[in-house]
């Protein structure tokens, strides 16, 4: 069986600092299985990809989170930058992710409700002006969505700030295929100026800690870290 101290650990550590933390599987979550046919854009929602929503991250099954321990302690890493930003901020953090995506909610729920609307204004009790709800569905397209790409800049590059810790170097394809996540269908086109991205992950893939190390007031990076130290991970 593989070796699963680090990811022991960084459980561990992640719970003192979010009581309500939980490894959960999309395959056992009809929560997730709801979101899934919302996503019709990203097909491998519930097969390849881990989301967090609050504390719980949500890896697509038990099997995939135990197979490898070390892939699994990296990409935990990453959602634990999620989940403090979470804690810090709720409400703002859930809805900036989710901005401008979410103006288009008046005009889903109105097509969700529309027999009800339709009866309504058919009945004269509510104004026809409510089908003017559906122009929010603009909303919809794959507009920028600057604190998505904030959110998931620290959280891409807490892996690749990892990748250097463990093993002293971020390969290529590693760091092509984050990128690659901020300008394609992953998070729905969230940021489609690949220089800028290069720039901002660039600064994680240096050799020299970066500074946020000591200055961010998420603790992730610090406890990431120590971690590692405690189980004579990072390279000096």
């Amino acid at each position: 069986m593989a070796d699963r101290t680090l990811l022991t650990a960084l459980e561990g550590a992640i719970k003192t600092h979010a009581p309500k933390f939980e490894v959960r599987f999309k395959n056992e979550s009809k929560l997730m299985k709801i979101i899934d046919k919302i996503l019709f854009f990203n097909h491998l929602f519930m097969t390849n990809y881990i989301t967090t929503i609050g504390q719980v991250p949500y890896w697509p099954s038990r099997e995939h989170y135990e197979y490898n321990p070390d892939a699994s302690f990296d990409v935990l890493a990453h959602e634990f930058v999620h989940v403090m930003d979470y804690i810090k901020k709720p409400v703002r953090f859930t809805l900036g992710y989710l901005f401008p995506q979410i103006l288009a909610l008046p005009a889903v729920l109105f097509i969700l409700l529309s027999p009800l609307f339709i009866t309504l204004m058919c009945l004269s009790i509510i104004s026809p002006w409510w089908l003017l709800t559906l122009l929010s569905l603009v909303a919809l397209a794959p507009l920028p969505a600057s604190i998505r790409k904030w959110a998931e800049v620290r959280g891409y590059g807490m892996s690749l700030r990892v990748r250097m810790w463990r093993y002293n170097q971020v390969t290529s394809s590693k760091f092509e295929s984050s990128v690659r996540a901020f300008t394609g269908p992953n998070y729905y086109f969230m940021w489609p100026f690949e220089k800028d991205i290069r720039k901002e992950l660039s600064a994680y893939s240096l050799k020299e800690d970066p500074a946020h190390l000591e200055t961010d007031s998420n603790p992730a990076w610090r406890v990431v870290y120590q971690v590692l130290k405690d189980n004579g991970a990072p390279h000096e």
